[in-house]
């Protein structure tokens, strides 16, 4: 015992026949009794010769208030009591005293604490029984909120034996044990303990993991029993059990029917293994630990094989139609109290993304999300596809929540085209052609496909392009007499994406029988409003009119409306212009008198018929 203690006492008695009792008051401060320590305690007490009772008890003790009453006989014939009653005691402060408990407890608790001291026959050892009756409307154990709570508590021969209930997530919970007394020699084991958790709601746990109040968007129900003993030389709990996730779903959408695992409690980690769940014809599994001393030491792994995309993603619906094919995946990751990061390795070796069969798609990329704010951030790295004949790499950073932003770069090689555009066809075959390019994407504060931006810079080669979408559907008007797969030795496609449409800037096709250029735009949901500019015949000589028309264009900058004129009045009987609008796969086409032409089709033109330009 430590701490500061003050004593008053008056005493009164008879010397024949000897009588006597002293009593008094006594005050103490600091004081600290094995693992317990109190502030302040204030008490009466009276002494005789069988026993010393302690009235009006007043004591502060870890932020709560202590009052009570005892009685301690000196003679082991004689009978004792303890009677106390507290009132908003700090639970943290309590059990951080306590090395036997190894989670984190935080709250409030009021009750009542009785015990007995009854007579035992000379020659035999004291047995002191302690009741604990404990309210508390609110604690929170691990983060997680218990409410409700009631326990019994029970002290013999230096054993403890507990018992709480209470509810939890919409749950309930049980909880029984017995911590052995402390002994310098090996004991027998002590009593098993129990914990059941029956129906905890996921969508509950989320919420107190990320520290909001509403609910989260998974939903389902968590059922966990676990037997364990007190072992040791710090009375720490361990022991196994067996975990039970069932009705798994996001939002309304049912991801799993169920998944169980194996619990195994140690001195300061609580670790479920060998959780297990079908999905289709794919297999995930994987395990979690939670560290009860330092809860931003968690961790998980998670692994996938052969799991159908559009199944995993059905939550999303938007997404979910996106990517077809059976994904391995091996993702890791850290449970931190305010943020949950890791790694992730995903390979789909065949199926479709967005539309487009691809093969050997393997994307490595980091992860971290902040559940409490909603906040998360995926870094692609090193990002690898195969598409047809091409490839295509590169990278790509997104994060959501405040601030949300797009930001990648995709190199991609000799891409068929044919395998791109399949999923733009109403069924036809494509002929051939090659793509390579590069790709930059950007976005910011991003709430949907409208607010992503890309730039598009690509040559193309070898191309039977008249087969395309669209380029096919004006082939007759282009090329009359001709076939429409005939080849473009070469072009050029450049354009840019904002708001939820393609600016095709300039998509240019060279071939013995002419040159095709292409501008307009193209929303994202397939409406048209393009312009096709198409050449058959050979552009004439450069005359010395067209010699100084080329020579007057500025390297650089703005094309003067009068240049643009000029060159529009010596194309107009060389070039046919069509209007095209309507929908991808339904495209309406319209001849019409030339316009004034875009800088780029000027420039594209006259470097066609050999002009030298500045």
């Amino acid at each position: 015992m430590d701490g500061r203690l003050d004593v008053r006492a008056d005493l009164l008695g008879r010397l024949s026949p000897l009588r006597w009792t002293v009593a008094g008051t006594a005050t103490a401060a600091g004081l600290k009794l094995d693992q317990f320590h109190a502030n302040t305690v204030k008490f009466h007490w009276a002494a005789d010769p069988e026993r010393l009772r302690v009235t009006d008890l007043r004591a502060a003790l870890y932020e709560g208030d202590v009052s009570g009453s005892a009685a301690i006989p000196f003679q082991a014939t004689l009978p004792g009591d303890l009677d106390l009653r507290f009132k908003n005691l700090d639970v943290a402060a309590l059990v951080k005293d306590l090395p036997a408990v190894p989670v984190r407890v935080e709250g409030r608790a009021s009750g009542t604490l009785k015990g007995t001291l009854p007579p035992t026959a000379p020659g035999h050892s004291r047995t002191f029984t302690t009741n604990l009756e404990m309210q508390a409307e609110r604690l929170r154990v691990q983060g997680i909120p218990a409410e409700r709570l009631t326990g019994t508590a029970s002290y013999r021969n230096g054993a403890t034996e507990y018992r709480l209930e209470g509810q939890t997530l919409g749950g309930r919970f049980h909880l029984d044990g017995t911590v052995p007394a402390v002994q310098p020699k090996p004991i027998p084991p002590a009593p098993a303990g129990h914990l059941r958790i029956e129906r905890v709601q996921l969508s509950r746990l989320w919420a107190a993991l990320a520290g909001q109040t509403e609910p989260g968007p998974l939903h389902g129900t968590l059922d966990l029993t676990l037997t364990f003993r007190h072992e040791g030389p710090g009375r720490e709990a361990v022991g196994s059990g067996r975990a039970v996730l069932s009705r798994l779903r996001y939002g309304d959408t049912e991801i799993l029917s169920g998944v169980e695992g194996d619990v195994y409690l140690t001195p300061g980690e609580l670790r479920i293994r060998n959780l297990s769940a079908s999905l289709g014809e794919g297999l995930i599994r994987g395990q979690v630990g939670f560290n009860l001393r330092r809860p931003a030491r968690g961790w998980f792994t998670l692994d996938l094989d052969r799991v159908e995309a559009s199944r995993l993603l059905a939550p999303w619906a938007e997404t979910a139609g996106l990517f077809q094919g059976p994904i391995d995946a091996r993702i890791r990751g850290n449970l931190g109290s305010r943020e949950w990061s890791g790694t992730a390795d995903v390979a789909l070796v065949r199926g479709k993304a967005f539309g487009v069969e691809v093969a050997d798609w393997r994307v490595p990329f980091g992860w971290s999300f902040a559940p409490g704010v909603g906040r998360g951030q995926v870094e692609l790295h090193d990002l690898s596809v195969q598409i047809g004949r091409g490839r295509a790499q590169g990278r790509v950073s997104l994060g959501w929540g405040i601030g949300s932003r797009l930001e990648g770069q995709i190199r991609f090689f000799n891409v068929d085209l044919q395998a791109l555009l399949r999923s733009a066809s109403d069924g036809s075959t494509f002929g051939n052609g090659s793509l390579s390019g590069r790709l930059d994407l950007g976005g910011n504060d991003l709430r949907s496909l409208d607010d992503v931006t890309a730039t598009l810079d690509a040559t193309l080669a070898q191309t039977q392009a008249l087969e395309l979408p669209v380029l096919k559907q004006i082939a007759p008007y282009v090329l009359p007499g001709r076939s429409s797969n005939a080849t473009f030795s070469s072009g050029t496609l450049r354009g840019r994406l904002a708001r939820g449409v393609f600016r095709v800037q300039r998509l240019s096709l060279d071939s013995t029988y002419g040159q095709l250029f292409v501008d307009g735009t193209v929303s994202l949901q397939g409406r048209l409003n393009l312009e096709v500019l198409a050449n058959t015949t050979n552009l004439g000589p450069s005359t010395p009119a067209l010699r100084l028309l080329g020579l007057r264009l500025p390297p650089v900058g703005p094309v003067p409306v009068s240049l643009l004129m000029q060159a529009r009045d010596f194309l107009a009987n060389r070039v046919i212009h069509l209007r095209v609008t309507g929908t991808v796969r339904s495209p309406v086409i319209t001849i019409e008198p030339l316009s004034l032409l875009t800088e780029e089709a000027v420039r594209y033109f006259l470097n066609r018929a050999n002009v030298p330009l500045p």
